[in-house]
């Protein structure tokens, strides 16, 4: 594993990037949005599949396989956590003194100067992602995003838009969600893991109310999880707090559900109800999409439309 250097300063300007492990869907994302800003842009990966493919499609050089002649003329390389130490690409970049940027560093480069929509939790950030990308784009605004899967609806993981905003999602595995410059941090909800990166449960717990905190628009997070209510009960937080739930004191409130097939429900945003129909089936996403619209409601747009 290899885990971002938090202290690091981040390039203004990275030159020639080089994906290493480009056919994620995390990576993809961020190496399309590179191409889309000017940047030239090449990557490696083990095996081609659907990623490799579209962004060789928008003439993105993939090699299929790993060897340091991918790397001969970058000046900067991208990497994925999942990278083995090994690598010859990882390898050749640290003996000839090229910048080594984790792909969170490498979409905080992306995102700066942006208004930032964080989206982490242990569950369901990639599904609440997706839909406050797409509430906003049904909203008629044209957000920039990255996504840990692909949006079904969009066919991608990633978009540059013309809005301020940028939607991302925020891993929380290795403190790497502590990188971006959040205006909105959306918590879906709180299960305490990866504990044999951060040593103990309260360091974990910690690492999240850091996350909240850092926030300087807008806290958005889960009323009904226990995880999530310890965190917000640690919160000295100067920017607004939003709740989203089952729960009775929710700003966001869960009124009744209809789960047998596509969920349907009825929720209360600040005293006003609303239904709403998905096209996915289970409570968990009905609150994953409680948490969207809180998220969208705290932006300031209609809870109706």
């Amino acid at each position: 594993m290899i885990y971002p250097d938090l202290t690091m300063k981040i390039p203004e300007h990275l030159g020639r990037v080089h994906f290493v492990g480009i056919g994620g869907s995390g990576m993809s994302g961020i190496a399309r949005m590179m191409h889309q800003a000017g940047v030239r842009v090449t990557g490696s990966d083990r095996s081609a599949n659907y990623s490799t493919r579209a962004l060789q499609e928008l003439g993105i050089t993939v090699a299929i396989g790993h060897d340091e002649k991918n790397v001969s003329d970058a000046d900067t390389l991208v990497v994925t956590g999942a990278l083995w130490q090994d690598n010859p690409e990882y390898q050749f970049a640290l003996a000839h003194g090229l910048p080594v940027l984790h792909r969170s560093q490498a979409l905080a480069w992306l995102a700066r100067g942006r208004r930032v929509v964080s989206v982490a939790g242990a569950h369901g950030k990639t599904t609440s992602t997706g839909m406050v990308v797409t509430g906003l784009q049904g909203l008629g605004v044209a957000p920039s995003f990255v996504n840990g899967g692909i949006i079904e609806s969009l066919g991608v993981s990633s978009g540059a838009g013309s809005d301020d905003l940028f939607v991302i999602e925020a891993d929380e595995s290795d403190k790497s969600f502590l990188l971006y410059d959040t205006r909105v941090a959306l918590i879906t909800n709180v299960d305490p893991e990866h504990l044999d990166f951060y040593g103990s449960r309260e360091a974990f717990m910690q690492a999240f109310v850091d996350f909240a905190h850092g926030a300087s628009e807008l806290v958005v997070i889960s009323a009904d999880d226990p995880g999530a209510q310890e965190v917000h009960a640690a919160l000295q937080s100067a920017v607004p707090i939003r709740t989203f739930g089952g729960h009775p004191d929710a700003d966001v409130r869960l009124v009744s559900i209809d789960d047998s097939g596509p969920v349907r429900f009825v929720a209360e945003v600040d005293g006003v109800q609303c239904e709403a129909q998905l096209r996915v089936f289970g409570r968990h996403n009905a609150l994953n999409a409680l948490g969207a619209l809180a998220t969208l409601t705290g932006l300031g747009y209609d809870a109706a439309a």
